[in-house]
């Protein structure tokens, strides 16, 4: 079966009901802030309010347009020498090496090549701009001001067509889990704003 985040954002919505915690305040982030927005638009009565975080509307720009087209040469480089290419990777988006990005190195390096390439080509396909507009749930970004993978420009383009709320936390992309000390307090701060620390509203 081939990975749609459709799919993703259905199972999503399910867990969240299977748990009995619908409606939920829901946080996507990366790949994450594009489901998320599916959830708001498919699955709505299992959403409370919504944070997106280091994510877009779109990746249909040139220059993001480029990078996926060379999935294919990625995904024979990570068959090859894998450690190697992601290590090289991680280098890119400005992540020094560590204990933490050795982990995460590690837990890449469990995924299948083909299903990674292929998620990647999903994502590349993306684009709410046709129909993502204010939703009647609360909204937040969180805007990853130092991104280089998700230029800031864009997720502010992604605040406006919700007209959200804009937080802003001055990480990179992949800094989420190196730097919690600067992005935890923002996601606590944009939660609080939409009433899930005031309310005990379930978040996931």
């Amino acid at each position: 079966t081939p990975f749609r985040m459709g799919d993703c954002a259905g199972d999503a919505a399910a867990a969240l009901q299977l748990l009995g915690v619908a409606p939920a305040i829901v946080v996507g982030y990366s790949m994450g802030g594009a489901i998320a927005q599916l959830m708001a638009r498919d699955h709505a009565d299992v959403v409370s309010g919504l944070i997106l975080s280091g994510t877009a509307q779109h990746w249909q720009d040139p220059e993001t347009r480029r990078a996926f087209k060379a999935l294919g040469a990625v995904g024979v480089l990570l068959s090859v020498a894998p450690r190697t290419t992601w290590r090289a990777g991680m280098r890119r988006v400005g992540l020094r090496e560590s204990a933490e990005t050795a982990w995460i190195m590690s837990e890449a390096m469990r995924h299948s090549v083909p299903d990674l390439v292929e998620a990647g080509r999903e994502l590349a396909r993306f684009d709410s701009r046709p129909w993502l507009a204010p939703m009647p749930m609360p909204t937040a970004v969180v805007v990853t001001s130092r991104d280089q993978a998700v230029p800031p420009r864009k997720q502010h383009e992604l605040a406006g067509a919700l007209a959200a709320q804009v937080f802003d936390a001055p990480i990179n992309h992949l800094d989420i889990t190196t730097n919690r000390a600067t992005y935890n307090p923002v996601l606590l701060q944009a939660l609080s704003a939409l009433g899930g620390l005031r309310e005990n509203a379930a978040v996931a």
